[in-house]
């Protein structure tokens, strides 16, 4: 059934579903990252924290952090800032998507 916007719920679910763990299919070669960097990698990317905030938050170093930044541009070939404005063309991409009008 399609609500307000002419989404019905089924997409709806998709798309946060999608939001909570985009991750996975923005990210080249995931699956190689350690929980950390992939942990790392959120923070980035998902709530823009800087280096300080995330070595505050994981309780890590920030020599460590930026390790992790560093190892994880070179296992994805991509900076974690550049996959941050991925993040955030394809949540409005897809948000767009989900209100359009059929």
């Amino acid at each position: 059934m399609a609500n307000k916007y002419g989404t019905d719920r089924e997409e709806f679910d998709k798309f946060i579903e999608w939001i909570r763990d985009p991750l996975p299919s923005l990210v080249p070669n995931w699956d190689q990252l350690s929980p950390r960097r992939r942990e790392c990698l959120h923070y980035i990317i998902c709530r823009g924290y800087t280096h300080r905030e995330i070595a505050q938050e994981l309780n890590i170093s920030v020599q460590t952090v930026k390790n992790h930044t560093y190892k994880t541009t070179q296992i994805t070939g991509v900076r974690p800032k550049d996959l941050q404005d991925v993040f955030v063309r394809e949540i409005s991409r897809r948000a767009d998507e989900l209100i359009q009008p059929s």
